[in-house]
């Protein structure tokens, strides 16, 4: 009789998660809803974030900054710790709210790669390339990557997004992706009052300290 009672607690069980999927399948949810709950083809569920940033300062992503680096950080971070947090998983957003009239301008990001260090990061804003991450090694360092202005144009916010190339198949478990690249620090400035001339699409590599 017990036995007879567990399986009709599975099958009650099974019957409540197919109803689940089907319900999901069929429900009104936004695009980035469906494709990272229910479809698995995104490592990216966007949060509230206001885009408010100094041009020029330095924004840690340490837990004593964390207000500051969660009005930029959209979606792809987690586990922040006293001096940095984590890029969890293929991909990552970071929104700034540019004021108008802006030009080139240069983003910056400090940090050190995960488990994997060989592994290429694309970065884009807007959805337009500016640079390749290949970081080589396990040392920290600083990467800087030129904005052109053209990519500044109109009311929306500049989104930078970090996509790591050819990034393994996503999983139902949230524990099975990875921790990809420890970021130290994000910062938005005037290109020319950092670097001078740069040209588009190329990153600038130094380490930190060097």
């Amino acid at each position: 009789m017990a036995r007879l009672v567990s399986y009709a607690a599975l099958a009650l069980l099974a019957l409540g998660e197919l109803a689940l999927l089907g319900y999901a399948a069929d429900a009104d949810v936004s695009e980035a809803y469906r494709a990272y709950y229910i479809e698995r083809t995104s490592s990216c569920l966007p949060q509230p974030a206001s885009g408010a940033f100094e041009p020029g300062r330095a924004i840690p992503a340490g837990r004593a900054t964390l207000a500051a680096f969660d009005a930029v950080a959209v979606c792809g971070v987690a586990y922040t710790g006293a001096d940095g947090t984590w890029m969890f998983g293929p991909e990552a957003r970071f929104r700034f709210a540019v004021p108008a009239g802006a030009g080139d301008l240069l983003f910056t990001l400090e940090g050190r790669p995960g488990a994997e260090p060989g592994r290429r990061i694309d970065l884009s804003a807007n959805g337009t390339p500016i640079g390749i991450l290949d970081h080589a090694g396990n040392a920290e360092a600083s990467h800087a990557f030129l904005v052109p202005r053209a990519l500044l144009a109109g009311p929306t916010p500049l989104e930078i997004t970090l996509l790591v190339a050819d990034p393994p198949k996503l999983r139902n478990s949230v524990a099975a992706r990875q921790f990809t690249y420890f970021i130290r620090s994000l910062t938005l400035s005037l290109e020319q009052d950092e670097r001078g001339s740069v040209s588009s699409g190329t990153a600038l590599s130094s380490a930190v300290g060097g």
